[in-house]
């Protein structure tokens, strides 16, 4: 099996914007996407086939979408290709119409603001086992959840062809070894409960697929199934399988936009969590010593040179 690449344009329907949904996920997305900013900016992570090969993907801006690039073996042909191309676009929200809610925030003073900021979905895996291990994930750790992500993608994901970039773990996988991972992170709890689940998928005994079937309900029957699902995670989960209309209704939303409160909810506390974060100030690294003036700075932030003593 040769060694290939190949590129894939996948339209979204309506406006587009990578940035944006990257964004939509805070400070970062969680593993293993990560993003690269800046003139080019690119989003990447690996993925496993079943087959158990490895690809490495690569995301980019494109008009009205992205170019997906695939890298590993026989990236070209049809069966590794297509497959990959549904992930991407599963986890991206490709296929999500969100032009019903622009309009209805455009016509509501107290939305569009928030419309204007990015009301998107943030970016999710490229499976439903991985959503629900996310879920769970954020449920029990909170604030470590970011860093236990990353540890379980660096110690239990295979490595891309990059020799650098690791896929998500496989049940199998989470089953033998979530525990340990966890536990060194200092979240038994989480690691025991992800190693049932790991266990219970790749026996078969469970079958997270079902979340993501066009049976309405199919998706409450699989939720029901998965053991020790707390609310927290429940929401969270439904969250990323696309269920809008659940929750609350926040304050002051129009009816209209009702069947879209949990994402409204969602972008509404996103931005409650930006204003109530600290403003990050520079610090310079160099300090004048205790008594010591420091030398008048140019506009520009750089020292003025000293004149010389006659």
């Amino acid at each position: 099996m040769a060694a290939a690449r190949a590129d894939i344009v996948l339209p979204a329907r309506g406006a587009f914007v990578l940035a944006g949904v990257v964004a939509a996920s805070g400070a970062e997305p969680p593993a293993p996407w990560v993003w690269s900013g800046g003139a080019r900016p690119v989003l990447r992570r690996a993925e496993t086939r079943p087959d158990g090969r490895v690809y490495l993907l690569e995301v980019r801006p494109a008009p009205r979408g992205v170019v997906l690039r695939v890298l590993g073996p026989d990236a070209g042909e049809a069966e590794v290709l297509v497959p990959l191309a549904a992930a991407v676009r599963r986890a991206l929200w490709l296929d999500l119409d969100l032009r019903p809610l622009r309009r209805l925030c455009r016509g509501d003073p107290g939305l569009a603001a928030l419309s204007r900021r990015g009301l998107v979905p943030p970016p999710r895996g490229t499976t439903a086992f991985e959503d629900v291990v996310v879920a769970v994930t954020r449920a029990e750790a909170g604030a470590a959840a970011g860093s236990v992500l990353r540890r379980l993608v660096a110690r239990l994901g295979r490595r891309a062809g990059d020799g650098r970039t690791r896929a998500f773990p496989t049940p199998g996988r989470l089953a033998v070894a979530a525990t340990s991972v966890c536990a060194q992170a200092g979240v038994s709890s989480l690691g025991r409960r992800l190693a049932r689940l790991g266990a219970a998928v790749a026996a078969g005994r469970i079958d997270p697929g079902a979340l993501d079937s066009p049976d309405p309900r199919a998706p409450a029957a699989a939720l029901r199934a998965l053991p020790g699902l707390t609310p927290a995670a429940a929401q969270a989960l439904r969250l990323a399988l696309g269920d809008f209309a659940w929750g609350a209704c926040p304050r002051g939303l129009p009816a209209v936009a009702r069947p879209w409160r949990a994402l409204v909810a969602s972008a509404l506390a996103r931005v409650g969590e930006e204003a109530a974060a600290p403003p990050v100030g520079r610090i310079s690294a160099r300090r004048a010593a205790p008594g010591r003036r420091e030398p008048p700075r140019t506009a520009r932030g750089t020292p003025r040179p000293r004149r010389p003593a006659p």
